[in-house]
């Protein structure tokens, strides 16, 4: 049994999820380590708010930051092996935009 994609705010909220499903899967048990996708898409907050307010929801965006900051360590510590996606070339993306998500990518994970 597998999971396709992960919400970085629904594991930042409730690190007991990850811990759940490592569980019903046999992860530290049979299963070495559990790959997953998730969407990490910007580090730019502007375009968080902008575009994909509900992304980061129970969060708010100025907050993203530490939301993927937390997700991925939760993550990390349970055996979880990310491939995560990055979206540019969003309508008005500023070059500050892209910046920030390189920073976002190099800084915090």
């Amino acid at each position: 049994m597998g999971i396709s994609h992960c919400s970085l705010a629904a594991v930042a909220l409730r690190p007991s999820i990850v811990e759940g499903i490592n569980e019903i899967v046999g992860v530290g048990e049979s299963v070495n380590m559990f790959g997953v996708q998730t969407g990490l898409e910007t580090g730019s907050t502007r375009l968080m708010e902008r575009y994909m307010h509900g992304k980061c929801l129970s969060f708010h965006p100025n907050e993203w930051w530490d939301v993927v900051e937390e997700a991925f360590a939760i993550m990390h510590e349970n055996n979880w092996i990310l491939a995560a996606t990055l979206i540019v070339g969003l309508p008005d993306e500023r070059d500050d935009d892209v910046i920030k998500t390189i920073e976002l990518v190099f800084e915090k994970l």
